[in-house]
Formats: structure tokens, C-alpha cells, sequence
């Protein structure tokens, strides 16, 4: 009786998914993976990379927001979206958060300091490093500022020399950040001074974490530095000039950074020398690592393989900032005569934006699809397209109606509105998730489907197109729903009579 009343349950849950294979029509928005930007050249590692797709983006403007100054860092982005900003106005700085949409959040004063890029913990606290000045009635002392989200302050600590390069952040909270003053220093979540690191020199470079959870750093003493969490040296290499760079290092652990004396140095986890290039220029920006190294030197972008071969050059018409590079491969590159460059993995410009005054940072990719870069003109310009075509359109036919469902597209789905539907070329409906049932349609007629996205810049292209021919109910069928109502009611019966028969 057991076993007869097993087989009959599991054919009870079995033959309704046989019968209507759109059950799964949930409605449900998939979301995109994506790691927001919260540290200068992205990452921990500082590669420069994103793992979110560009293609989409076609150099389009979504909106420009009006500092009120100047802008002094790149842009970084909190795990909402937020954006954070350090800002100059003759005696005025700033360090200011500005949503997705272009509006001010709060703004946190810092007068009479310069600023560095600012990190974001993974908490959500900002850190922004400030050169302080000596001045004939007071003195400005230099100190690393940690903010809330809030735009509240948390803690002041002070450094013996000014931070003009971003801090860093680890995952255990400590923050960690080199100094004019020749030492890096490690500052815990409640800004206490964990170690400080004493170099021969100042630093201009900002500080790496591997995921072995190495910090690595250059300084103007011409070494680039390995040092364990505890503030012991590792290792230390020497180069001919001094290290203004940042360095970026890979998933296996290999660090690449540039030096004054027109080398890029690829160096292992353990310091030994693999390979250098030689530039016609001081490498003072930092590279981008993905399939290729990407490095700016002067007016040209170079492109180099992991074994230190040339690949192809980009020109530019100035100075170029370091360039960062989306998951479909294309580099962003602004230069100092305000035009910011999308430049494909083969070395061919794809597009160009043009503001009005110098690009002074690098550009950053968020997780919504954007381009964020800031200019001396006073303004962050956010930069988009419209999205790709959803993807993985799927009818299903039944009486009197077809049921459609699909994916969001593979980029720009972050900053979507609505989806258009479109039956036989001709729009028929809009909706903001990703299935659709349309009951206007006759039985033994097919129908064509596509359907596209739209956001704020506009409607992408439509996805591949789909048919469908919509059916009566079929005696087989009938007969399939008629098998699923007995069984049913066998099962309950039986559910009936085994119950009684345990009393």
C-alpha cells in the first residue's frame, strides 16, 4: 500500500510539468555580476579592470554633474553605486558623493588641504588622504580622513608628511597608505597606527594587495616593495629611477610596475625580475592587466602580451592618464586635451567623448554599465549607450495565447527602464520584467516575436527573432489533464483510507 501510494504522488508532481512547461514563468529579474569600482584602478590588486561588459557603450552622455570646482581624483564607487569625488576651489576642498543620477548626496569639507583619490572599505566608510600647508599664520597638518556613508566624519589620524596617492583598503579593515613623509603606514578601522614602514624616499605610489595579501608599493628611492601584513619586508627590487607608478598585479601574483628610468618591470610573488620593456618615456601611470598589458606612456597606449611582447600602439593627441579596461576588452583612455578614447583589443578606436578641458584621472567602469571620468572643466561626466538585445527569447504556444520569456541583456541591463515587445515587427506591449503573455492572437496563425530593451540613452536592438503558433487544447492533452485530475483523486482516497487504517 506504501509503494502504491508513493508511485502515485510522485506521478501526481510529475505529469504536470509534462503537461505545462511554462510554470517556470516567475517574472524574476536576473541580476548581472559585477564588483564595483571602490579603489583607485578598481581592485585590491589594482589592475585597471572590470568585469562588467561595455559594448554597449557608444561614448553617449546620461548625465554631467557640476562639481562646483575642480575635480582633483578619479572617481570610486561604493557598493550601492555611489559615487565619491575629491574636489578643489582655491581654498575650498571637498570630498563629495553624488548618486547614480547625478545628484548631490552630502558633501564633507576639507579647507585648505589637497586630497587624494578616496578608497571605500568594504563597510562603506571613505578614505581620503590630505597634504596639509605651511602657511606665515598656521599650519595645515596632514592627515587621512575616514568618512562615514553618511558623509559624517569618523576619525582623523596624521601623518608626518602629506598623502597625495589613494589608501587602500583590506578585507581585516586596516587601511593602508604611503606618505611624503618616506613611510607607508597601516591604520586600523578605529584609525590607530597598527605599523608604519620607513623607505629611503617619498611616496607617490599607491599601495597593492594581493590575494596572497602582499602589499606592495614603490617609492622615489627607486625600490618597489613586498611587505608582509605585519609591516616586515618581504623583498624589495631595485630600478634606475624613481616609482611614481602604482603597481598592478595579476591572479597569479605577478607584479607589473613602471619607473622613471622607462621601464615597465614584471616581477613573480617572490621579487625575481621576469621581464622588462623599455619606453621612449618615463612610466609614471599605472598599467592595466587583462589579456594584454596596457600601458600609457606620453601620447601613445601600448599594448604588450604577458611575455613582454609588442602587440600595437594607440596615438593619442597629448598626454595620456592610465587606462582601464572592460570585460569585453575595451580600453578606456582620457589624455590631458579632454578627450577620453573606447579603443578595441586590436588597437582600432571604437569611439571618443570630448569635454572641455584636460581628463585629469582615469576613467571607471561601475556595475550599472556606466563611464565615469572627471574633468578640469568642473564637471564628472557619466557615459553610456543603449543596451544590447535581451538574450535567450523563448516561446511557448497554448490556447488563445503564447507566453514569452528571455534574459536581461549581456550589457547595459543595469540601467534598463522598460522592454518593448514586438509581434510581426509591430510593437505591441512594454514591460518592466521578463516574460510577457499575449492573449491577443488566434489559434493555427504564427506569429513573430522580438523583443528590446530600452534605458536612458535610448532602445537597443532587437533580440532574435522567435515564432509561435498558438493551438486549441488537443484530445491528447484532454486526456493528460483528465490522467492528472484522477490521479489526484486516487491519491487523496488513498490518503483517506491509510490514515483511517493507522487509527
Amino acid at each position: 500500500m506504501k509503494k502504491l501510494m508513493a508511485i502515485l504522488m510522485i506521478l501526481l508532481f510529475s505529469i504536470p510539468v509534462l503537461v505545462d512547461n511554462v510554470s517556470c514563468l516567475d517574472g524574476s529579474k536576473v541580476e548581472g555580476e559585477g564588483s564595483q569600482w571602490r579603489f583607485y584602478r578598481g581592485n585590491q590588486r589594482r589592475t585597471g579592470t572590470s568585469i562588467v561588459n561595455t559594448t554597449h557603450v557608444d561614448g553617449s552622455k546620461s548625465w554631467s554633474f557640476d562639481t562646483g570646482g575642480v575635480p582633483v581624483s578619479s572617481p570610486v564607487l561604493d557598493e550601492e553605486g555611489t559615487i565619491y569625488l575629491s574636489i578643489s576651489y582655491q581654498w575650498e576642498k571637498r570630498l563629495i558623493a553624488i548618486t547614480t543620477e547625478g545628484e548631490e548626496k552630502w558633501v564633507y569639507d576639507i579647507t585648505g588641504q589637497d586630497l587624494s583619490t578616496p578608497a571605500v572599505s568594504k563597510d562603506g566608510n571613505v578614505y581620503v588622504g590630505a597634504t596639509g600647508h605651511d602657511h606665515q599664520w598656521f599650519i595645515l597638518p596632514n592627515y587621512l580622513h575616514s568618512v562615514g556613508s553618511d558623509g559624517i566624519s569618523e576619525w582623523r589620524f596624521e601623518a608626518a608628511g602629506g598623502i597625495q596617492l589613494s589608501p587602500i583598503a583590506g578585507d581585516d579593515g586596516i587601511v593602508y597608505f604611503g606618505s611624503v613623509d618616506g613611510n607607508l603606514y597601516a591604520v586600523n578601522s578605529y584609525g590607530e597606527k597598527e605599523w608604519k614602514f620607513e623607505t629611503g624616499d617619498s611616496i607617490f605610489s599607491s599601495p597593492a594587495i594581493s590575494d596572497e595579501e602582499q602589499i606592495v608599493f614603490g617609492s622615489n628611492d627607486g625600490n618597489l616593495y613586498s611587505l608582509n601584513q605585519d609591516g616586515t619586508k618581504r623583498w624589495s627590487y631595485k630600478t634606475s629611477g624613481e616609482i611614481l607608478s602604482t603597481p598592478a598585479i595579476d591572479e597569479e601574483g605577478n607584479i607589473y610596475v613602471g619607473s622613471n628610468d622607462q621601464k615597465l618591470y614584471v616581477l613573480d610573488p617572490k621579487g625575481n625580475l621576469k621581464w622588462d620593456f623599455f619606453f621612449n618615456g618615463p612610466v609614471n601611470t599605472s598599467p592595466s592587466i587583462d589579456r594584454y598589458v596596457y600601458v600609457s606612456v606620453r601620447d601613445h597606449i601600448y599594448a604588450l602580451s604577458k611575455e613582454g611582447d609588442l602587440k600595437w600602439t594607440f596615438k593619442t593627441a597629448e598626454i595620456a592618464n592610465s587606462p582601464s579596461v572592460g570585460r569585453d576588452e575595451t580600453i578606456f583612455v582620457g589624455t590631458l586635451e579632454g578627450t577620453l578614447h573606447a579603443i578595441d583589443n586590436n588597437g582600432n578606436e571604437k569611439w571618443r567623448f570630448k569635454a572641455d578641458f584636460d581628463l585629469i584621472a582615469e576613467p571607471v567602469i561601475s556595475d550599472n554599465g556606466r563611464i565615469y571620468i572627471s574633468s578640469a572643466d568642473g564637471y564628472l561626466y557619466a557615459l553610456n549607450g543603449p543596451p544590447t538585445p535581451p538574450v535567450e527569447l523563448k516561446t511557448f504556444s497554448d490556447d488563445g495565447k503564447v507566453e514569452l520569456m528571455w534574459s536581461p541583456p549581456n550589457a547595459g541591463y543595469a540601467t534598463l527602464d522598460h522592454y518593448r515587445i514586438y509581434r510581426d515587427n509591430e510593437m505591441i506591449a512594454q514591460t518592466n520584467v521578463t516574460n510577457f503573455t499575449d492573449m491577443d492572437v488566434e489559434n493555427e496563425v504564427t506569429y513573430s516575436y522580438s523583443v528590446s530593451a530600452v534605458n536612458d540613452i535610448g532602445e537597443g536592438d532587437m533580440s532574435i527573432e522567435k515564432t509561435a503558433t498558438p493551438k486549441r487544447i488537443s484530445f491528447s492533452r484532454l486526456w493528460l489533464v483528465s490522467l492528472v485530475f484522477i490521479l489526484f483523486v486516487l491519491s487523496f482516497i488513498l490518503f483517506l483510507i491509510m490514515r483511517e487504517h493507522s487509527k
